[in-house]
C-alpha cells in the first residue's frame, strides 16, 4: 500500500474508469456470494459443535447416574476424544473425523459391557440415542468443513482484486486525500480477502471456532484444560489468564501416545 505513496504518478489513460467500474462490481458479487456461503457454513458448524458439547455432556452425566464403572470409562473416552481433536486445527477436521472414530467405537463397546444391573431405564436409552446423534453430527460438520473455495474461485478474488488496486492507483491524483483513498481502498480490498481466509478456516478472532467450549467440556468432566504446543505457538489458541494450571500437548497430531505436560503458571 505504501507505492500509492511514494511511486510517481502513473499517465491517465482512457477506459480506466469503467474497468475499475466492472471489476469492482463483479468482485462485490462474487465476493459477497462467497462470504454469505461462508458465513453460513461458520454458522452451521458453530451451532453443530455448540451442541455436540452439550450432549457430550450429558452423557458423562447419565453415566454417573448409571454406575461409577460405566462413568470412568466414558470419562476417560472423552478426555482422549477431546485430546484428538484439540490436536489437529478445526479446518483439518477431515483428519479429526479419521482419528476420533475409534472413539465412537469405544462408546458403543462400552455400552455392550453394560451389565443387566447397570442398564437403567431411561437413562441407558438416552445415552444410546445420544452416541447415535453425535455420529450423525460429526458426519454433517464433517462434509460442512470440507467445502472450500477452489483454487480458481480464489484466483478469480485475487485478479479482481489486482485489476481493482492497479486502476485505483492509476486514476489517484497529485492530491494527499487521493493518495490516502488509494491506500484505505486497497486496504479494504486485502481486508476482505483476509476475512474470506478466516472464515474458511474457521478462524474467529485469530483463535478457533467454539475453542471455550470443548475446554470448559474437561473441566466440567474433573480434567485440566488441554491445549497442543503447535497451536499455542502459532497463535491458533491461547490459554486464558485465569487459568493457573493446564496440560501441554508435545506430540505430533495423529500420535499413537499422548505425550503430554503439565504447565502450573504463577
Amino acid at each position: 500500500m505504501a507505492a500509492a505513496f511514494f511511486l510517481p504518478e502513473p499517465q491517465h489513460r482512457e477506459g480506466f474508469e469503467l474497468v475499475l467500474t466492472i471489476s469492482t462490481f463483479l468482485f462485490a458479487i462474487i465476493a459477497g456470494f462467497f462470504i454469505s456461503r461462508l458465513n453460513s457454513r461458520f454458522d452451521a458448524i458453530r451451532t453443530i459443535i455448540g451442541e455436540g458439547d452439550g450432549e457430550f455432556l450429558t452423557l458423562y452425566k447419565l453415566a454417573q447416574l448409571m454406575s461409577p464403572r460405566f462413568s470412568k470409562r466414558i470419562k476417560s473416552i472423552l478426555n482422549d476424544f477431546y485430546i484428538v481433536a484439540y490436536d489437529f486445527a478445526l479446518s483439518d477436521y477431515d483428519k479429526t473425523y479419521k482419528e476420533s472414530k475409534i472413539y465412537y467405537m469405544k462408546f458403543w463397546q462400552e455400552l455392550k459391557k453394560l451389565k443387566k444391573s447397570e442398564r437403567i431405564e431411561p437413562f441407558h436409552e438416552k445415552c444410546v440415542d445420544i452416541i447415535v446423534a453425535s455420529e450423525k453430527r460429526r458426519n454433517v460438520t464433517s462434509a460442512l468443513a470440507a467445502e472450500r473455495l477452489t483454487l480458481g474461485q480464489w484466483a478469480v478474488l485475487i485478479i479482481l482484486s489486482v485489476i481493482i488496486i492497479f486502476c485505483i492507483y492509476s486514476l489517484k491524483t497529485e492530491e494527499l486525500y487521493s493518495r490516502f483513498l488509494a491506500i484505505l481502498l486497497s486496504t479494504v480490498l486485502m481486508l476482505v480477502l483476509l476475512l474470506m481466509r478466516d472464515l474458511q478456516n474457521l478462524v474467529l478472532g485469530q483463535t478457533e471456532l467454539l475453542e471455550e467450549s470443548g475446554q470448559e467440556m474437561f473441566e466440567d468432566i474433573g480434567e485440566l484444560r488441554y491445549y497442543q504446543s503447535r497451536h499455542l505457538k502459532t497463535g491458533l489458541s491461547s490459554v486464558p489468564p485465569h487459568i493457573k494450571k493446564f496440560r501441554l500437548g508435545l506430540h505430533e497430531p495423529g500420535a499413537k501416545e499422548f505425550k503430554i505436560k503439565i504447565i502450573t503458571r504463577e
